[in-house]
């Protein structure tokens, strides 16, 4: 984890490679097409909802899932209501596959991601993994960009 953590804090942004800007305008249109098939309504809140997994099913099963608005500001890769609906997207597959937040749990959850979607692996990579490692290394959300390793 700490290896990934400080690849991702010293590596520049790559979203302005035209073979990156392909591959997030492509993960754009298949998680908005995800998003509006999701089996439940979503709610875009101020603060981090979920301390785990078993919140965010309990609320999963009455119907809605609640999504951090935070860290959403000045994205390279797309726009802040585009990244709410990845993070829905991306937490339904926790839900699905039965993945905690753990590092090991968002390891899994790319490896689900990644295979429906092997072309995009790179960014669905700095987007899932990379972002984890960040934060349990140091404790915090980072400024999001991505990152090809």
């Amino acid at each position: 984890m700490a290896q990934a953590a400080v690849a991702y804090r010293e590596r520049e942004c790559s979203a302005s490679l035209p073979d990156v800007r392909a591959m997030l305008d492509a993960l754009r249109t298949l998680v908005l097409a995800a998003f509006y098939r999701l089996p439940f309504r979503v709610d875009v809140v101020d603060h981090d909802p979920y301390v785990d997994v078993g919140a965010m099913v309990a609320d999963v099963a009455n119907g809605r899932m609640l999504v951090w608005s935070g860290a959403s500001e000045g994205l390279s890769q797309w726009d802040a209501r585009t990244n709410w609906a990845f993070r829905a997207v991306h937490d339904w597959d926790h839900i699905r596959y039965g993945l905690d937040f753990s590092f090991g749990g968002e390891r899994e959850a790319f490896r689900a991601i990644a295979a429906r979607y092997p072309q995009l692996a790179p960014v669905l990579y700095s987007e899932i993994v990379l972002q984890a490692a960040y934060a349990g290394y140091y404790g915090a959300f980072a400024p999001q960009k991505v990152v090809m390793l």
